[in-house]
């Protein structure tokens, strides 16, 4: 397999993160005998550095791609109570779909599509801060799980 059939076969797919970037250097370069197994580690910086400033040229990797990808797979919102009781129980367990899902909701807030859902009974405590894209105070007595919540919706921007 040549190196161009292998960019190609590599650029059908979205761009891996940066945390694929060696998987996906050993595929582009199968053959390679540069593999970072060095004691000086200011060699490996300087070649992993290289290499991830190649790959993203090329556009086979990137930052932030688990978004992209996630947000292709929703047909709408979903709503995090789905998969989770309680806003503890999420924070704990679905920190990263927390994340995006407060970044989707601030995306529907901002195409001007937003509304609000009926909020179940374990949730209420975030259900204000919800409906008003106000967080009010983050107040550490409503629960860890809230707060984490809470500060989830206004580091995207949700208020």
């Amino acid at each position: 397999m040549t190196f161009d059939s292998r960019l190609r076969y590599l650029r059908r797919h979205a761009p891996a993160p940066f945390t694929w970037a060696d998987h996906v250097y050993a595929c582009l370069y199968p053959n390679a005998d540069d593999w970072v197994d060095d004691e000086d580690m200011e060699r490996v910086k300087r070649l992993v550095g290289k290499r991830n400033q190649d790959l993203l040229a090329l556009g086979l990797i990137g930052s932030d791609v688990a978004y992209t990808t996630w947000r292709k797979q929703q047909d709408g919102v979903d709503w995090i109570w789905n998969h989770a009781e309680t806003p503890g129980e999420e924070a704990r367990y679905w920190t990263r779909d927390l994340w995006f899902w407060s970044r989707h909701v601030n995306e529907v807030r901002a195409a001007g599509l937003w509304q609000p859902p009926a909020v179940p009974k374990e949730w209420k405590v975030v259900e204000a801060a919800l409906v008003s894209g106000n967080p009010g105070e983050l107040n550490l007595n409503d629960g860890a799980g809230c707060w984490v919540v809470k500060k989830c919706l206004r580091a995207a921007g949700l208020y």
